[in-house]
């Protein structure tokens, strides 16, 4: 893979900023300080090698290119005094005043007076910084005016964002903003000091919709991965194991143990206490919960990131509670088991919203804790014929391009996400390619090179029909194939086009000439006049409606998968194009994007499949490719109920 070129822009701006560095670095604070009341320290320096998760974040702000650090983490993760070490070292040695803001007044008077000037009182910079002060009346519990900038220490809401001038904000606990604009408003004070600014967010997870987790998403949001100490293999370092699952379908993660559950089907809390333990994905060694574990995982803590396309200013962490080598597991194990019992018996979330944002750090969804239908990431080689293979299809969906859009002033489509599959005698599929496109030309070639007939191609018309007719008029191929006549066998060309797919949330079966119901409507062509061998020629091109619930549905069991049941295989990320690693990040990997939908029902008992999310393109392309297997009866599409319900 070719290493992305650097942005000449921030070359500059580093370059201009080498002067600026901050002398010593922010670790430099904790060489000497006592951590203070409030962190059971017994009033020791705080030891980063006790903590290394903090190191990169650390690193992070003392790169002079790094303006923003949102800190998506656990609680009892010390985040909070990360942030303040960091405000701390801005103090000393940075420009322009400093602002940090506490979910109350209450609180920001508690802290300032209890905690934070207390510890800054120990770090000798800023003691020194102190003694330059000769009016008394300039230290107060809000603000320490000192002779070349302010730091205060204030409630978080509009009013105390106003009429200042800030190089450095910290927001502590901001998901208590919720989404009020408060966030936007301080770092909008930021705008004096472009070079020298530094913003510092942390918070546990909040809501979706809520400014810090907004801020977070503009991050490279990285995710906290550790090394296995049995097998030295990396991996992200998750609660749970559905979102990549091993080829044989089952799944790494932290596990309950072996006798969790009583005869009486109660909990055996001591048993989980006892036995909660974390199995590797790699060796599917089980990683005891014990102190010389959790510090070798720690050790090896370091983060990757899983949106590689944000702006290199912006960084974001996210680590879970479980990283802190002082915190036993079994305890997290048991308040999530109570928790998710509670919401299963009661009906009641709110135990399982407060497990998941404090504990996990994660971003609360109603949809967090449903069924999803797992992937399986298969080891074939895609550059071999599966054996016994008797249909590969491609299915498109069509996205919109903003350049053209911008230009044309009217919504155009010019982007794609496709998947190709084979299918085999045996009803087994394997995926063969997926990617991103940036014109029809580029899947075209993927087409091409897989050796896709256009009729086996499905492109999404839901949204730009007339211009997805049109692109499949444009492309029209001519295939010799055996037709019989009059007894016998003779060799014909034929015409082919793309088939127009057309998802339906409102149906969920037609009606057939046969009499049968079925989840994939006939055939509706569409008419194009078209030139071919220099005569004209009224093209017939193939648009089929299909019901979101059934098919997709069929496509949940297939790739739940199990005992006796058809194969339904995934490429590895070690399969994938330069430019689909890329693009497959964060929301949009293939993993993600599997898992944005769920299956729920509305408030008058119907089932329907809702977003959690909008990035569904491969989602939406696998149920296409099953519709284009059914289409060539390769496979059974699930019946609907043969009801007038189903017939309106």
């Amino acid at each position: 893979m070719s290493v992305p070129q650097p942005d000449p822009q921030l070359i500059s701006r580093a370059l201009r900023s080498v002067g600026r560095s901050f002398y010593g670095g922010c670790l430099a604070n904790l060489a000497s300080a006592p951590m203070g009341k409030g962190h059971n320290n017994e009033g020791r320096p705080f030891d980063i090698e006790t903590a290394c998760y903090l190191k990169p974040i650390f690193a992070a702000y003392d790169n002079p290119a790094v303006h923003k650090i949102v800190i998506k983490a656990g609680v009892k993760t010390v985040k909070s005094f990360a942030a303040e070490i960091m405000a701390g070292h801005y103090i000393c040695h940075g420009n322009g005043d400093v602002a940090i803001y506490f979910g109350s007044g209450d609180v920001a008077d508690d802290q300032a007076t209890t905690r934070i000037v207390d510890y800054y009182r120990g770090i000798p910079s800023f003691k020194s910084k102190l003694a330059t002060i000769s009016n008394r009346f300039d230290i107060t519990n809000g603000a320490i005016k000192f002779p070349d900038k302010t730091l205060r220490i204030l409630p978080a809401n509009l009013a105390n964002t106003q009429g200042l001038n800030l190089g450095c904000v910290v927001v502590c606990d901001a998901f208590v903003t919720g989404a009020d604009g408060m966030i936007d408003q301080a770092i909008a004070r930021t705008t004096q000091y472009p070079e020298d600014k530094k913003i510092i967010l942390e918070s546990q997870g909040g809501e979706e919709g809520f400014d810090f987790d907004r801020h977070y998403d503009d991050t490279n949001q990285a995710e906290l991965h550790v090394i296995c100490p049995c097998c030295g293999k990396p991996q992200i370092f998750n609660w749970k194991g559905w979102y990549r699952l091993r080829e044989d379908g089952t799944a790494a993660g932290f596990k309950r143990g072996d006798n969790a559950k009583l005869e009486s089907g109660e909990y055996d809390e001591r048993a989980i206490l006892r036995d909660t333990h974390y199995e590797c994905f790699d060796c599917r060694e089980r990683w005891m919960d014990t102190p010389e574990t959790r510090a070798k995982l720690d050790e090896s803590s370091h983060y990757i990131s899983s949106r590689t396309t944000a702006l290199p200013g912006n960084v974001g962490f996210n680590f879970p509670q479980w990283i802190n080598r002082r915190l036993p597991w079994g305890q997290m194990m048991l308040d999530y088991l109570k928790a998710l019992q509670y919401k299963q018996r009661l009906g009641v979330a709110e135990p399982l919203k407060l497990w998941w944002q404090k504990t996990a750090a994660r971003t609360w969804a109603k949809d967090i804790d449903a069924p999803r239908a797992p992937v399986v990431m298969g080891s074939y080689d895609v550059k071999e014929k599966i054996p016994d293979e008797v249909c590969r299809v491609m299915a498109v969906d069509c996205q919109q391009d903003d350049a053209a859009t911008a230009a044309s002033g009217k919504s155009t489509m010019g982007h794609f996400w496709f998947v190709a599959r084979a299918i085999d005698k045996s009803g087994n599929m394997f995926q063969l390619a997926r990617g991103y496109a940036t014109s029809a030309a580029e899947w075209q070639e993927v087409q091409k090179k897989l050796e896709i007939s256009n009729e086996n191609v499905g492109v999404d018309g839901g949204f730009w029909r007339s211009e997805v007719i049109d692109l499949a008029a444009k492309h029209f191929a001519d295939y010799p194939r055996n037709v019989r006549k009059h007894g016998r066998w003779i060799k014909q060309t034929m015409l082919f086009t793309y088939t127009v797919l057309v998802g339906s949330g409102k149906r969920i079966s037609w009606k057939h000439n046969d009499g049968r119901h079925r989840s994939v409507s006939p055939m509706q062509p569409q008419s194009r006049r078209v030139q071919w061998q220099g005569n004209p020629l009224d093209l017939k091109i193939p648009l089929y409606e299909w019901s979101n619930l059934s098919v997709k549905d069929q496509l949940s069991e297939l790739i739940r998968g199990g005992e006796g049941r058809v194969q339904f295989k995934s490429l590895s990320r070690s399969n994938l194009t330069e430019a689909a690693l890329l693009k497959e990040a964060g929301n949009l990997t293939y993993e993600n994007q599997m898992a944005c939908e769920y299956r729920t029902q509305k408030k008058n008992g119907e089932p329907y499949w809702e977003k959690s999310r909008p990035d569904n393109h491969y989602w939406d392309c696998e149920a296409m490719c099953l519709v284009l297997f059914g289409l060539g009866g390769f496979l059974g599409i699930a019946a609907a109920p043969e009801t007038e319900k189903a017939e309106g």
